[in-house]
């Protein structure tokens, strides 16, 4: 039973955010409306808040909150149960996932290694710190069960390797703020690398961590305006290899995220109208395979296999409508074109959002000759 409430729980946890519920007015209106955070418990919950508001909705929630009732206490057994290692090996940086590694700044990436991050094990030290967290909020099952279940991650990581600081992703994830302060108890520091694109979007307001590495000085002064300001912000350019080594084979490749089957059709349908050659890439997590396949045919979709900046150097244009890829290419050197055409209202809620792209060079799609 605890193993499918656990699944239950695991697939409503992972639907993935609406895109865009509200206006930016909006969003700024309900940011107003909270006080000061009086410490990081609080931080932690009032971005909890603004995602319950805006981006899963108050039935996932619900339903997330009711199962972590019953999920709570038996994890809790679990993590304190099993024994924490200590000193195993000592490393002064460790990301909790190895692909965090390739966003270290370079002067901390000789000391530094990627953990095994979904193991966990609570001691008496993070019991106490639990508690305090439980009298403050004592019926936000899901809230409560979350940060439980990521301590025990991080305590287990910096029992096994005594760090400096961790370097995590997770802007996104109202527990960060409570992860910072846990991590400062223990006598280390958070660090936070970005995770994607970003615009203005309350899922990523709130949070601190001891340092966070962004890549342009665009996306600090949008966390700022989120009220993630009490957070030490560092420029950490994404690093552009060089791309003469790859060829142009494409006039276009499309990169995909998570269109339904009638955009995927119309996006065919511009592709085609532009007369030349192109592929897609399908999105490794949200794009659906079998669609693609089907619309695009075998010979127009690129193999997710296929390194990212290989795939930008080897087109002359990027087309996307948002996507890390777009700044990438930018970033490269190559054409970016966004997709104006196949959501106009999904565009038009980005501009809303001060999407970095609009202010770089690029170009639209509806410009494009032929384009309908």
């Amino acid at each position: 039973m605890l193993r499918t409430l656990h699944k239950f729980f695991l697939a409503i946890t992972s639907i993935r955010p609406r895109r865009i519920r509200h206006s930016k007015d909006q969003v700024k209106d309900f940011l107003d409306s909270f006080d000061e955070p009086l410490n990081d418990i609080e931080r932690s919950y009032y971005q909890y808040k603004c995602q319950k508001w805006d981006t899963y909705g108050a039935t996932q929630f619900f339903l997330s909150n009711i199962v972590s009732i019953f999920l709570y206490i038996p994890f809790f057994l679990f993590y304190r149960l099993k024994k924490t290692p200590v000193n195993k090996e000592k490393v002064q940086y460790i990301a909790t996932a190895e692909h965090i590694l390739k966003f270290i700044p370079k002067d901390m990436l000789s000391d530094s290694a990627s953990s095994d991050f979904f193991k966990g094990a609570l001691n008496k030290e993070d019991v106490t710190f639990l508690r305090r967290i439980t009298k403050q909020y004592p019926f936000s099952f899901f809230f409560r069960f979350k940060i439980m279940c990521r301590i025990a991650n991080y305590s287990q990581i910096i029992s096994t390797y005594s760090p400096k600081a961790v370097f995590c992703s997770a802007e996104y994830s109202f527990t960060s703020s409570v992860l910072t302060n846990y991590c400062e108890y223990k006598g280390v520091e958070l660090y936070n690398v970005m995770h994607g694109e970003k615009t203005y979007n309350i899922r990523d307001s709130f949070f601190r961590f001891n340092r966070f590495y962004v890549w342009d000085e665009y996306y600090k002064d949008l966390f700022f305006s989120l009220r993630a300001n009490k957070t030490n912000y560092f420029i950490n350019p994404i690093e552009v290899p060089k791309l003469d080594n790859y060829k142009c084979i494409h006039q276009f490749t499309y990169y995909l995220q998570d269109q339904k089957k009638e955009q995927l059709v119309k996006i065919k349908e511009i592709l085609d109208s532009l007369k030349a050659d192109y592929v897609v890439r399908p999105h490794p997590i949200y794009s659906p395979k079998e669609d693609v396949k089907k619309i695009f045919g075998p010979n127009n979709i690129e193999s997710n296999e296929i390194g990212i900046w290989e795939s930008i150097g080897s087109t002359a244009n990027v087309i996307s409508v948002y996507s890390t890829v777009n700044y990438q290419a930018y970033l490269a050197g190559v054409n970016v074109i966004l997709d104006d055409v196949t959501e106009q209202a999904y565009f038009e809620r980005l501009k809303d959002r001060e999407y970095i792209m609009l202010y770089k060079p690029h170009e639209l799609l509806s410009q494009l000759k032929n384009v309908k």
